[in-house]
């Protein structure tokens, strides 16, 4: 069973089933990995197929998108139930030990310049950044999206503590209420 975490202020634009077929694909979100036989995601020490192995093996996984200033950003968080429980302990272990760095991107950075040494119990897997995937808008951003007309973006992360206070109310509330296909009388009912 796989799960997708989201932070509050993050806004999904479309049907959320393509970008989970794109990880599957691209990342082989879903499957779980026999360590001894797999050095990382997709690249197997003995042929080019990746092999499926039952939940209790070796390696935990939690896959997160790269950030705009460091590896990884923790408001998106994919996890496979039964098989990231070690990576989800470790993180949550890593805020507890640092309680004056309360941010668990501070947490996370340390999972991965772990994993980065060599510590691999707990994979932690990068996925890459698309107009496509994810997007942490501004205000130009915004009215560049509801001027094309093109699909949203299938994550939107405004960032409730940072970008959004940049954002004009007026501009927020006419994007989120195209990205959400929000009618009239919704739109009505949320502005007043």
């Amino acid at each position: 069973e796989m799960l997708i975490y989201l932070d509050i202020d993050i806004v999904v634009g479309r049907d959320i089933n393509s970008f989970l077929n794109y990880a599957r694909k691209r990342y082989n979100y879903g499957a779980t990995y026999d360590h001894e036989q797999h050095n990382d995601v997709g690249n197997s020490s003995s042929s080019n197929s990746v092999t499926k192995v039952g939940v209790d093996e070796k390696e935990s996984r939690i896959y997160l998108f790269e950030d705009m200033n460091m590896p990884l950003h923790g408001g998106i968080t994919l996890v496979e139930r039964g098989s990231s429980e070690y990576c989800l302990e470790k993180w949550r272990s890593e805020q507890d030990k640092n309680p004056k760095q309360a941010y668990d991107q501070v947490a996370l950075l340390h999972i991965w310049n772990q994993n980065q040494s060599g510590d691999t119990k707990c994979r932690v897997v990068q996925m890459k950044r698309t107009k496509k995937n994810l997007v942490f808008p501004t205000e130009g951003k915004m009215r560049t999206l509801m001027e094309t007309g093109r699909s949203f973006p299938t994550f939107v992360h405004v960032t409730n503590n940072q970008r959004a206070g940049k954002i004009p109310d007026d501009v927020q509330n006419e994007f989120y209420s195209k990205v959400l296909e929000l009618t009239d009388q919704e739109r009505n009912s949320i502005s007043s």
